[in-house]
């Protein structure tokens, strides 16, 4: 009885010992993506009572209501068997832009062949006659897409902030991008790539990291 205790006692053990092994290789699989966004001066021009904002690079947020912001939209390729578990934006290098200013805000949206319904812009008093950072955050949360079999991430950056009911304009040098990763849950009946150079080359043009497109195997 003794001898069949101690034999039960080594099978734990060695029982455990595998379960930490497992776990340690588990949190190993964990990757990471990172990408640095630099991002110029923004040009401010008046408009009638207000502000208009445009930056190098980046096209204008339009949210009806809304102030008209630059953004920067980017997507990456994410590894063949990855997802992204975590966006992390961190922003640097803030520079108060002097002044103050009054940022025009988005009309609402008309068909170009409907001129009769063209609305003034009017600013949703929620933001206009707050004290809060507009956006709120750096970024998007970021939309997952599948295209021709490889995984993209759509993140749109925001260099510019704004702090309406105070007129205060600011916008960061610098963002850096981090792209937490995990294994896949893909589901079998799923579609991989295609060997096609023009499937590649598609994507290379749209990725900001094409060179992620190796470790994709056909």
């Amino acid at each position: 009885m003794k001898n069949k205790s101690v034999i039960i006692s080594v099978l734990l053990c060695v029982l455990c010992v595998f379960a930490v092994q497992i776990s340690r290789a588990e949190t190993t699989e964990a990757d990471e993506l990172s990408y640095t966004f630099d991002f110029t001066q923004p040009v401010i021009t008046k408009s009638g009572d207000y502000d208009q904002v445009s930056m190098e690079g980046c096209e204008i947020s339009h949210k009806t209501g809304k102030p008209l912001l630059p953004f920067k939209g980017i997507t990456v390729l994410l590894p063949e068997g990855k997802e992204v578990s975590e966006v992390i934006c961190e922003p640097e290098d803030e520079v108060t832009i002097p002044g103050s200013y009054l940022v025009k805000p988005a009309a609402q949206p008309y068909p170009l062949s409907r001129p009769e319904l063209r609305k003034k812009a009017v600013p949703d008093a929620a933001i206009y006659n707050s004290d809060t950072p507009y956006p709120e955050k750096v970024s998007s949360p970021g939309l997952p897409q599948t295209k021709k079999g490889y995984n993209l991430l759509f993140v749109n950056l925001y260099p510019v902030r704004y702090i309406p009911a105070k007129g205060e304009l600011s916008y960061f040098k610098r963002i850096k991008v981090r792209l937490v990763l995990e294994s896949s849950k893909r589901l079998g009946n799923e579609l991989g790539t295609r060997d096609l150079a023009s499937d590649r080359e598609e994507i290379s043009w749209m990725v900001t990291n094409p060179e992620v497109l190796k470790s994709y195997g056909n």
